[in-house]
């Protein structure tokens, strides 16, 4: 729902290209960071920064959903919602068929092979 919800409303072009690249330093200081105990003063601050954007951006989706509500309850956009959640309910049938196949020629190679080993003892 929030990967929707981000999706749905983005930032302008300039800033995203602007705040990926410092996210990504960001992320990338975090992995440092962590493997270094020396940095535990600088890691907080270093963990704040991705959060408080994150935060933001939250409050932008939510600021721009209240204000225009119609383009989030538009059709198109409840069918890309709930797209993903009925294919995977349709494809559990396929994954059961599959285990159940799975199952049934696992026992025939074991019987094939309980009947090959016990026959030469």
């Amino acid at each position: 729902m929030v990967e929707f919800l981000v999706n749905l409303y983005v930032f302008p072009l300039l800033l995203e290209l602007a705040l990926v690249p410092i996210i990504l330093g960001f992320i990338a200081m975090q992995v440092v960071a962590a493997s270094n105990p020396s940095q535990a003063s600088a890691r907080k601050f270093i963990d704040g920064v991705p959060t408080t954007i994150g935060f933001f951006l939250l409050a932008y989706v939510a600021v721009r959903a209240v204000g225009d509500p119609s383009r989030l309850f538009a059709r198109e956009n409840m069918e890309t919602l709930l797209i993903a959640s009925v294919m995977t309910f349709a494809f559990v049938p396929f994954l059961w068929a599959s285990g159940w196949i799975s199952r049934r020629e696992q026992d025939s190679v074991l019987k094939r092979f309980r009947t090959r080993y016990d026959s030469t003892a």
